[in-house]
């Protein structure tokens, strides 16, 4: 009986593992070019050009496409479900497990439900660190066959003098630990790491209370309360995430800068933060915020109606 009550449990662990990781590709797949023109604008550098290339999501992905091509939003796509797979796969696939390990008599606190979200989103970014790295330096790439990065044209990586990039997403992972060392696919990870924590914890807690508080107002379950629920999530995530957003984002671009100086290295994190903050204020913390919850308003809203669709199949 103890057996097969244990064979149960796993089988509903990797169900519900295979489950996030679909729907989460699913809203990769989707909202892919809305965290393109996020990190271009994030990474956004106006010492040399008055004029910003990038002015909003919709006119940065015209861009995008304008000058690189009608793929080029779907830069880092290979990486991205890789990171998707893992990282959603792993922090909401185990989020009902380690749910019900701390539930007490079948309740959970508010406090509980954010360690449990801190808990597992930690898990699959630690994981999912190289796919996010490499997934942000092809994003990040702005020349229009992805060879080279183009000088002067307003992006912190692409003030550097001409460096080639990669040809996809595995010469990309080979070349990282060849010419940076197995440290480099996790350049940026304690910032990718409360990063990813702060805002996938956010999500999961919003949208679970969200949805409580919407079924306890006598709405039924169903594709309203769920839009609603993952807009309220994505929302909640975008303002208390984003300063994180972007300093994991630069960290993890080459030839990472913090200030308008893009030949500047700032070593650390806390040195890196404090030198972003005297360069460029504490709006630079909040660039790309429109961008940043247009993708993680429209992420959380695919992601939820795809995840709880495919839970009854």
């Amino acid at each position: 009986m103890a057996k097969s009550s244990q064979q149960d449990h796993a089988t509903s662990l990797i169900r519900s593992l295979c489950n996030s990781a679909s729907a989460a590709a699913v809203a990769e797949g989707l909202t892919l070019p809305l965290d393109t023109a996020k990190v271009r604008l994030q990474l956004q550098n106006f010492s040399h050009h008055p004029v910003p290339r990038y002015r909003g999501p919709l006119q940065t992905v015209g861009r995008i496409i304008k000058d690189e091509g009608s793929t080029a939003p779907f830069k880092g796509f290979v990486p991205g479900l890789h990171r998707q797979l893992l990282f959603t796969g792993l922090r909401l696939g185990l989020y009902d497990a380690v749910k019900n390990t701390l539930a007490t008599d079948g309740e959970l606190s508010v406090p509980k439900k954010i360690a449990a979200a801190l808990c597992t989103s930690a898990i699959g970014i630690t994981f999912a660190n190289p796919a996010d790295l490499v997934k942000v330096r092809l994003q990040a790439c702005e020349h229009p066959k992805g060879l080279f990065f183009k000088a002067g044209h307003g992006a912190a990586v692409a003030e550097l003098d001409l460096k080639p990039v990669y040809k996809s997403a595995t010469d990309a992972y080979v070349r990282i630990v060849k010419e940076e060392g197995i440290r480099g696919l996790y350049k940026g990870y304690t910032a990718n790491l409360l990063r990813n924590s702060i805002i996938s914890a956010t999500e999961l807690v919003s949208y679970d209370s969200a949805k409580l508080a919407i079924l306890h107002a006598g709405f039924a379950d169903g594709l309203p309360v769920h839009l609603v629920s993952g807009l309220t999530a994505g929302l909640a995530a975008t303002v208390l995430g984003s300063p994180w957003d972007v300093i994991g984002t630069r960290l993890m671009a080459p030839g990472k800068s913090s200030g308008k100086d893009a030949s500047k290295q700032v070593t650390g994190l806390f040195p890196f933060i404090a030198d972003m903050l005297k360069t460029e204020g504490i709006g630079a913390f909040y660039k790309g915020f429109v961008p940043n919850f247009a993708r993680i308003g429209s992420f959380n809203i695919v992601l939820w109606l795809s995840y709880e669709q495919i839970k009854k199949l």
